[in-house]
């Protein structure tokens, strides 16, 4: 594995820091699908022993971004157009549910704060960058979960939050166009506003139903490109020399999504 760039973690950190500053690689493509994370070389880069770099990539497994084999070792996990019905349609379960919900029991400063986030994407889709619209858009989604005061709710949608955005990661920017979320957004707020369960919940599995068959057919398509040039499917290879930050500067996974 050739170096990433990957900057060195203070050892007074805890693995914590490690887990993030992973996670935060594999999600921005610092990594590529498919590739082989070598202990001994990441802990290496990061100024750590192997204890940190194993704990995290438990979890990153737990979170469905890597792979262990046994022999192999770790590998950035890929995605299937199978992997992504499935991560879309639990969506469809728990945000149609949210949505739902919400219209039914929300403040008006709730559904206020909802309608921020709503403009705010709005005001974005001039700037023609799709990066901030996304972390808008994720924050949304996971703010509706959080208003729908279902603590397990959004427990479980947390769990998917990592997958989706890797998701997104690996996929070419042109399958989802900023219209195309403004699109799918404004029957969702208006049905929420206007305190309609039924047309919150039918919006909410539209928009999460269009956006699954959107990436699903882009990956099937990728995928029959790169087998005529023998080239991987859906990887990040523009970002494989960008440096880290450092752990404390790095964003979230409550920052970053779709």
């Amino acid at each position: 594995m050739s170096s990433k760039g990957l900057q060195k973690v203070n050892r007074r950190l805890i693995s914590e820091d490690v887990l993030c500053t992973l996670r935060v690689a594999i999600l921005e493509g610092v990594f590529e699908t498919g590739e082989h994370l070598v202990e001994t070389e990441i802990a290496e880069q990061l100024g750590t022993s192997r204890v940190p770099i194993r704990d995290a990539f438990k979890e990153l497994a737990r979170e469905k971004l890597i792979e262990l084999h046994p022999f192999k070792g770790a590998v950035v996990a890929s995605f299937t157009a199978s992997d992504i019905h499935e991560i879309y349609m639990l969506r469809c379960l728990l945000e149609g549910y949210a949505a739902r919900l919400v219209a039914e029991q929300a403040t008006p400063d709730e559904l206020a704060h909802l309608q921020e986030l709503h403009d705010e994407i709005e005001a974005l889709i001039e700037v023609d960058d799709l990066e901030p619209i996304l972390q808008k858009d994720f924050a949304f989604h996971r703010e509706l979960c959080s208003v729908s005061r279902n603590g397990r709710l959004l427990e479980i949608w947390d769990m998917l939050a990592s997958q989706v955005r890797l998701v997104m990661t690996l996929a070419d920017q042109i399958l989802l166009e900023p219209s195309f979320i403004l699109e799918v957004h404004r029957p969702v707020i208006k049905a929420l506003i206007n305190k309609d369960p039924d047309g919150a919940e039918a919006a909410m599995v539209l928009h999460l139903r269009k956006t699954a068959e959107l990436l699903a057919q882009g990956l099937k398509d990728r995928e029959a490109a790169n087998r005529e040039d023998g080239t991987r499917a859906w990887t990040s290879s523009d970002k494989q020399e960008n440096a880290l930050a450092s752990p404390r500067e790095q964003p979230s996974i409550e920052d970053v999504g779709v």
